[in-house]
């Protein structure tokens, strides 16, 4: 059951705040200024942490033809928060992509598509959790030897793919020659 309310003033309120809550244990309405009370630094400090070394083992360079897969979120996503946003904002989601360092895309001969080359080509990218089809980006940012696909896009290809799961993915990269056509 609900407690009645009997405070008379702003003052009667933080006074019982202060009596229920310990972090606020003494606060006072005489102490207050237009700009509220300053906690002592020490005040609510948590246990000290320890910092221990992690032991990181290096991941082997993908065979020829093959990249490392990397993931990160993209501002505008297609993850579940975004099913319930205004159709302006998922409109800001881009479509699914893939992204490759320009060497790597002129090394294997991917682009530009003759039709259609400031859109990117179709391509069907494979690890060994599944396959997914994707527009090409090349771009600097992306490091040699890695491909980057965004987590959190509609269809989630790079958790198809085995992204996120804490291990190393290797994909391949091969022209979707249906999309020529």
């Amino acid at each position: 059951m609900a407690k009645p309310w009997t405070y008379g003033s702003s003052q009667a309120v933080l006074e019982e705040i202060s009596k229920a809550v310990p972090m606020y244990a003494g606060m006072r309405w005489e102490t207050l200024t237009d700009q509220g009370q300053q906690w002592p630094a020490n005040a609510g400090v948590r246990a000290p942490r320890r910092f221990e070394p992690v032991t990181v083992q290096g991941v082997a360079a993908p065979a020829e033809g093959q990249f490392l897969l990397v993931s990160s979120p993209v501002l505008w996503d297609g993850d579940v928060l975004m099913q319930h946003a205004a159709e302006e904002v998922r409109n800001l989601a881009p479509r699914p992509f893939i992204a490759v360092n320009p060497a790597d895309v002129a090394a294997i001969s991917l682009m530009p598509c003759p039709d259609k080359p400031e859109a990117g080509c179709q391509v069907t990218v494979t690890s060994s959790r599944g396959s997914v089809s994707l527009t090409l980006r090349a771009d600097p940012s992306v490091l040699p030897g890695t491909a980057w696909i965004p987590y959190g896009l509609t269809g989630a290809p790079a958790e198809t793919l085995g992204a996120g799961r804490g291990e190393a993915v290797l994909v391949t990269i091969a022209l979707d020659h249906a999309s020529l056509e």
